[in-house]
């Protein structure tokens, strides 16, 4: 056998390398897009050590994902977040979160998240987490679902059905059925 490298050596570590620079991308790396599959955490000072810049009000970009791949997310959240677990009684409490404690031992704090990377002056790459805009409209569309479920099952019964008949118009109980237009709106306020 030869010593050089041929089309049958195999070496585990180069595809290791290669793997992880084909999912993650690199600091200085430009995104092809304007969001990311990320995972982050928040800013704290214990963790992460003093900073006079801006970057203690935001969430701290641990990775950027090129692909979703889901096994490889699930091994690095599972680490990071049993780090939390086990650090979590030499962490003293967040100055500016007071719930700190509790989110950071949620089992599934580190998660994929759908997020913009902003580079600060200080160097931090931050993220500004986008998923909740996503629960957010989760959850008010189930909320207008279960309202017109409730208007259409009253629009069923007998009472409404002769109210129409004879008014021209729905009860004034099942008048209005909601829609996704507007649904927002209520977040205005």
């Amino acid at each position: 056998m030869s010593q050089g490298n041929t089309d049958n050596d195999y070496n585990s570590d180069d595809e290791m390398f290669y793997e992880e620079n084909e999912i993650f991308y690199e600091a200085d790396e430009v995104s092809a897009t304007k969001y990311n599959i990320i995972l982050c955490e928040l800013f704290n000072e214990l963790i992460h050590g003093k900073s006079n810049t801006v970057v203690v009000n935001h969430h701290l970009n641990i990775c950027s994902l090129k692909d979703l791949d889901i096994p490889v997310i699930n091994e690095i959240c599972n680490m990071y977040n049993n780090e939390y677990a086990q650090r979590m009684h030499r962490i003293t409490p967040h100055k500016l979160i007071k719930n700190y404690t509790n989110i950071i031992m949620t089992p599934n704090y580190i998660k994929p998240e759908i997020g913009e990377n902003i580079k600060l002056e200080s160097g931090h790459c931050v993220s500004i987490i986008k998923t909740i805009w996503i629960k957010i409209i989760q959850r008010v569309w189930k909320k207008i679902y279960k309202m017109k479920k409730d208007i259409i099952q009253k629009r069923r019964t007998i009472t409404a059905i002769n109210y129409r008949k004879i008014e021209g118009i729905w009860p004034d109980n099942c008048r209005y059925l909601p829609t996704l237009k507007g649904m927002l709106n209520q977040l205005i306020k």
